[in-house]
Parts: structure tokens; C-alpha cells; sequence
């Protein structure tokens, strides 16, 4: 019999390829908002991080899981709305657009879309990120 994370990767396979193009660019512009303009952006913790947000998405049930991964793919056909091109191909002030067009939207679960991958994938990249700089108390 498989296991809880086994049926949860069969489960996002097929979304996985349709996903991981949107994740980290997301992940990425809500954490240089987090952290600051001018600061360093480690790309193998983004891509690393950007994967454990997808295995989260994966292992949430069924009537939670498959409505994050269809806003997540809604999010990226606004870019379309906002700026003529999914929020994956923007450039990064067309993403910032994009994000602040759903943190203003009038219906409270764009926002709450933005929130869950803003703490949940900076705590996620600050922690891959951490280690590696020595930054984690000791």
C-alpha cells in the first residue's frame, strides 16, 4: 500500500509540470519583498524551496490541495490581465504589479492566496537559505 507522501506526489504529478513555472518566480518576488530590494537572492534555496512549497501544496487533502494549485495557475493567467503576459514571463516590476493587484482585490482569498505563499515560502527559503550562511543560532 502506498504511503501518505507517495499518493500525494502521484496525486500533483500531473500539475507539477503546469506549477513549478509559476512557484518560483512567486516565491521569488514575495521574498526579495521580504527581505529587501538590495539583498542577495540564493537561487538553489529558491529552487529548492520553491520544490518543498510544491510537496506542501502536494501533501494537503484533496478539497485543499486542488483549489491552491488552480489559484496558483488563476495567478498566473492575471498576469495576462495586468500586464499582457503570464505573471511567469513578466519581468520583475510586472510581477510586483501583479502582486499588489491581488493584495488589493476586493475578495479576501486572493489575499489569503498571497499570504500562505509569502510565510510559508520565505519561512521555507530563509530556511534552506540559513544553514548554508551560518546564520542558524548555535
Amino acid at each position: 500500500m502506498p504511503t501518505l507522501l507517495e499518493r500525494a506526489r502521484a496525486r500533483l504529478k500531473p500539475a507539477e509540470r503546469a506549477l513549478d513555472p509559476v512557484i518560483a518566480p512567486l516565491m521569488r518576488t514575495l521574498v526579495v519583498e521580504a527581505a529587501g530590494p538590495d539583498a542577495p537572492v540564493d537561487d538553489v534555496a529558491l529552487r529548492a524551496a520553491a520544490a518543498a512549497m510544491r510537496g506542501r501544496i502536494g501533501l494537503m487533502p484533496r478539497f485543499l490541495g486542488l483549489p491552491m494549485a488552480g489559484a496558483t495557475l488563476v495567478f498566473d493567467a492575471t498576469g495576462v490581465l495586468a500586464g499582457g503576459r503570464p505573471f511567469r514571463f513578466q519581468t520583475e516590476e510586472g510581477r510586483r504589479r501583479v502582486v499588489a493587484l491581488w493584495r488589493r482585490a476586493p475578495i479576501s482569498f486572493f489575499q489569503d492566496f498571497l499570504e500562505f505563499y509569502g510565510k510559508m515560502g520565505t519561512f521555507i527559503y530563509f530556511s534552506e537559505v540559513a544553514p548554508e550562511h551560518g546564520e542558524e543560532g548555535e
